[in-house]
């Protein structure tokens, strides 16, 4: 288990390890980009209408998933402006990560790009839609947490990162133990 947490972890913190995932399955990793993140490359940029004089507020953007996703289970929003598309004139539009409830995987979350005056969808896109390698990234992340198994699955992972834990404190105890022993022998031995 713990090897599974230290392989999954590698793409998590390293950019040639989040490469290395993509050319796994044999496609291009996505384009580091240098400050806020935008949209990737090859989305579609859908232009945003004029904006109205009162734009959707977050209820309304929140109401509107609900009711066109009525089996969601949690429903994330994200209005940062981070994921602004370039391009397109006016506020960045509204994405929201909807869980359904029993997805497969257990992980897969559905992402709807929506419009921030009138709400409405302008892209969606399916944990299948994605390309094979962000499918394999979303995974290792899942696998690294656990959540990928549910809560088995991240009882187990906790367990081995709290193993990991008395291995640390166990190897440092008997170096230290080896240590101060061979000091002490040097220091006791009879002089002859």
């Amino acid at each position: 288990m713990l090897a599974v947490l230290t392989l999954t972890a590698v793409p998590m913190s390293y950019h040639w390890g989040n490469t290395l995932v993509y050319r796994l399955v044999g496609e291009e990793p996505p384009v580091r980009q240098k400050g806020p993140p935008t949209s990737p490359p090859d989305a579609a940029v859908v232009p945003i209408p004029p904006i109205e004089d009162s734009p959707f507020s977050t209820d309304q953007v929140l109401d509107t998933v609900q009711k066109n996703y009525p089996a969601w289970e949690e429903i994330t929003l994200r209005l940062d402006g981070a994921a602004s598309l370039k391009g397109v004139a006016g506020p960045p539009p509204v994405y929201a990560m909807v869980k359904l409830s029993n997805p497969w995987p257990r992980t897969a979350t559905l992402t709807v790009v929506l419009n921030p005056s009138t709400g409405e969808a302008l892209r969606t896109e399916r944990f299948n839609d994605q390309s094979a390698g962000r499918q394999l990234r979303s995974w290792t992340r899942f696998l690294h947490t656990g959540e990928a198994l549910g809560w088995p699955g991240q009882l187990v992972a906790g367990l081995a990162s709290l193993g990991s834990c008395v291995l640390v404190y166990t190897g440092v105890a008997l170096s230290c133990r080896r240590f101060f022993r061979r000091k002490k022998a040097r220091t006791t031995a009879p002089s002859e």
